[in-house]
């Protein structure tokens, strides 16, 4: 069990997680885009993206559940001490290398015979508290080209830490307004992502949906309602064959949803109406971005 990481980790990308710390802070939209160097209409998409996921209806309820969240899995009280915490390293340290070392003086050689008490003294005087140093290590170098950083990373659904290059590259919006037929200087404001090791992009605004796709099929109590009297609040005249249809402001989510929901037998009934591909996003929405002309 993980202690001291929230439950909003699991399902938030590490950008939605420092938009939602930002959130926490009191920033609005236009100071979060500011502050992480997006544009505003970026910074309201990762809002209504935490929303979405977190299961709330503002960005208010979205800090509460996260204070909620962040308090019962606060780590236990003792362990917070960091001398608590360097006397179970200790401990743990030497129980293995005493076992080790009592595995050493235990074994015997392949004729039967049990090893030289030299090799025991050895083994014995090993166990300290003295730890190895560490073996140092290499961090990657960041990549600066979105082709390459999606040749090498294969698939991420938004750019992370190993990104250290501009979020939009001359190359990626000429490469984006190649794939919609498009001038790139009248191109429209986009996200992008790593799939199959190729670029992916999306138009976002204009209520098209950039996130995973909402799979949900549960009807809501309103499209139950609609359902057993259609024709309520609806002008006169309308004919029947368009009663079935639920109206859009019913559905929830209903630019992310890949369904249109219609009634039938008198109960709301889910119709799929949209693909999506195999990593969860709507795969009209999304195009193949080259860096070739």
């Amino acid at each position: 069990m993980t202690h001291g990481r929230s439950k909003h980790d699991d399902v938030l990308t590490p950008r939605e997680r420092q938009v939602l710390d930002l959130i926490t802070e009191g920033l609005t939209n236009e100071q979060i885009a500011e502050k992480l160097g997006i544009s505003p209409n970026t910074a309201k998409f990762h809002v209504s993206e935490i929303i979405s996921k977190l299961g709330v209806s503002s960005r208010h309820e979205a800090v509460e559940v996260m204070r909620v969240r962040s308090h019962r899995q606060r780590l236990p009280a003792w362990f917070a001490f960091p001398l608590c915490r360097a006397q179970l390293a200790v401990g743990i340290s030497v129980l293995v290398v005493s076992l080790m070392a009592l595995l050493i003086v235990t074994s015997p050689w392949p004729n039967g015979s049990s090893r030289p008490s030299a090799v025991a003294t050895e083994a014995n005087n090993s166990v300290g508290l003295d730890l190895p140093p560490a073996t140092a290590t290499t961090m990657p170098v960041g990549y600066t080209d979105p082709f390459e950083y999606c040749a090498a990373v294969g698939r991420v659904d938004e750019p992370d830490g190993r990104y250290v290059g501009p979020m939009f590259s001359a190359g990626l919006v000429e490469g984006f307004a190649r794939a919609l037929g498009r001038d790139p200087r009248t191109g429209p404001s986009f996200v992008w992502r790593c799939a199959d090791g190729r670029v992916m992009a999306c138009t976002h605004g204009n209520n098209l949906h950039c996130g995973k796709a909402d799979t949900n099929r549960e009807p809501t109590a309103q499209m139950i309602e609609y359902c057993l009297n259609p024709s309520q609040d609806l002008p006169e005249g309308l004919p029947p064959d368009l009663l079935r249809f639920i109206p859009r402001t019913l559905i929830p989510n209903r630019n992310a949803t890949v369904y249109s929901w219609e009634c039938r037998n008198g109960l709301p009934e889910a119709v799929p109406s949209q693909a999506v591909d195999a990593h969860g996003f709507i795969e009209r929405l999304w195009y193949v971005v080259s860096n070739a002309p």
